[in-house]
């Protein structure tokens, strides 16, 4: 391979596209719009929802002789272009924390040192499952996940990889979909003579494909075949953010006790075996906790499930509006306020008025 300067990268154009298979979606329900208590604030322009909420068919790609680097990103090892088929957002700023790419003057910049002795060339085609920010659960769940709906029509000995630090759970929901495969870490780029690549079937900013939802189906299926422990779980639930790291609650103990104290039971989602938390939520009739991966999992409820979600003025709204489509849930946002000291707009901690807590309880619990 041709030794390639990731630090002056351009994009592919109006190039073919070896297009695998292509999955038309199916009728869907009426969008359901939440409801809002709190501080809600005008949405910054970047998380502002896309009015189309109908998905277009969705598509599995073939690329061939492309080094395929960590982030979801593809390059054609022969011209060093960008192909379509890589997730990258165009920003600005070598410090944000989303994509794999930095962009400046025409040109792109890739997040991560690589030297050509990184490069690892392998036999096998490949299938990627990978996001542009790897090391949250979240965009494993809403990212990865979404994007195996066509695994079983790439070839038979295609190897599945993804960047995620979280494969142990990817490989756990993929056994849940019954996909006999497993995930292998990318660490380094890999030299692929073909590598399969998947549009998602969940649209964060407005839809999920029929694709998608099949996926959610099955995996519901499969985790109550599998549960094995007691039925007598609890029906409402607090999903709690107090043993993770990062846009913290800040006065969650307060919050917690005043939902422990009208009849919700607090949990801890990351103590909780994944297929217990699917069983969880798919028998629970209320549902409330701070914005973040653990709320995502609100796409195992069942119809009708009341779900509020406590978040600051800048949390991404959409991906749990999104979310709430899958079974037809009852979504009620409470906004809150960051806190003064916030610097970083999405993760910082952030506080809620616990009288709009109280009018969530009294109003819909």
């Amino acid at each position: 391979m041709d030794s390639i300067d990731l630090e002056n990268l351009k994009l592919e154009t109006d190039a073919p596209r070896d297009l695998v298979y292509m999955e038309s979606p199916q009728p869907e329900e009426e969008w359901l719009e939440p409801d809002w208590l709190g501080k809600r604030l005008t949405a910054p322009p970047d998380q502002v929802r896309s009015k189309k909420h109908r998905p277009d068919a969705i598509c599995l790609y073939r690329v061939r002789n492309s080094l395929i680097l960590p982030r979801s990103i593809v390059i054609d090892a022969k011209s060093g272009l960008i192909k379509q088929e890589s997730a990258f957002r165009n920003n600005m700023s070598p410090t944000i924390f989303h994509g794999a790419l930095v962009k400046r003057n025409g040109t792109y910049s890739y997040k991560g040192k690589v030297g050509n002795s990184d490069v690892k060339e392998v036999p096998k085609p490949i299938y990627s499952l990978d996001t542009d920010w790897p090391d949250a659960f979240g965009h494993v769940f809403l990212d990865c996940l979404p994007r195996a709906w066509a695994v079983n029509r790439a070839p038979a000995d295609v190897e599945l990889v993804s960047s995620a630090k979280h494969i142990k759970l990817l490989n756990e929901f993929l056994r849940l979909l019954r996909v006999k495969k497993r995930v292998r870490k990318l660490v380094t780029p890999v030299l692929a003579p073909e590598a399969y690549m998947a549009d998602s079937s969940i649209d964060r900013k407005g839809w999920i494909h029929s694709a998608g939802f099949e996926m959610i189906t099955r995996i519901k299926e499969t985790a109550k075949k599998r549960y094995e422990g007691s039925w007598s779980l609890p029906r409402r639930i607090y999903v709690s953010r107090a043993r993770t790291s990062g846009r913290k609650l800040s006065n969650e103990p307060e919050v917690e006790r005043i939902f422990e104290a009208s009849g919700l039971a607090i949990v801890h989602p990351e103590t909780i075996p994944l297929v217990e938390q699917i069983v969880l939520f798919m028998n629970a009739t209320h549902v409330a906790g701070p914005g973040g991966s653990g709320m995502h999992m609100s796409l195992f409820c069942n119809s009708g499930c009341v779900v509020g979600v406590i978040s600051s003025p800048s949390w991404f709204f959409n991906a749990d509006i999104v979310c709430s489509q899958a079974t037809r849930i009852r979504l009620v946002h409470i906004v809150g306020m960051q806190t003064p000291e916030v610097h970083q707009r999405s993760q910082g901690d952030f506080f809620v008025d616990t009288a709009d807590v109280k009018a969530f309880i009294n109003r819909y619990c």
